[in-house]
């Protein structure tokens, strides 16, 4: 899953980014790609965050799916499945942050327990050790309070 981040100032500038989403990757049923708004999650910082209306926000969404696919095109690649299993929880999620640094959860970015890797120049991962297990507990003892956020008692490292 490619998820995208958008907020009002940056809705515009996405076009060169879905114009290659679209060329290498609607066509191959691997890939699914989501649009998220940014929102304020309670950061210190949030009041200086713009973020959309309700009603804008699913004006942009529908904006951002006619661009990938098209006015009449399927949209099967958009949605994003109703799961109580957070994205973190997932051995094959991870998101990578423009300084190169690898983590599980987009809210806890400056957590140092999100650093579990760092992408190396050659395209290599170097992992954090001990970093990764604790985010993946859920799947090991099926507990559905870790799975659904792994986050919540995420022990120290």
């Amino acid at each position: 899953m490619l998820r995208i981040h958008f907020s009002p100032e940056t809705l515009q500038l996405l076009d060169p980014l879905i114009k290659d989403i679209k060329k290498e990757f609607t066509h191959d049923p691997r890939f699914s790609i989501f649009f998220k708004a940014i929102e304020r999650l309670g950061s210190p910082n949030d009041a200086s965050i713009k973020i959309f209306s309700e009603t804008e926000k699913e004006e942009a969404l529908k904006l951002l799916q006619s661009k990938l696919f098209g006015e009449n095109g399927s949209s099967q690649n958009y949605s994003f499945p109703d799961n109580p299993i957070c994205y973190a929880s997932r051995p094959n999620s991870l998101i990578i942050r423009a300084n190169g640094n690898v983590g599980k959860c987009t809210v806890a970015l400056y957590d140092e327990r999100n650093h579990i890797a760092s992408l190396q120049p050659d395209g290599t991962l170097k992992l954090v050790p001990g970093r990764l297990a604790p985010w993946l507990r859920g799947i090991e003892n099926l507990d559905l309070a870790s799975l659904a956020c792994p986050l919540v008692n995420l022990p120290s490292s």
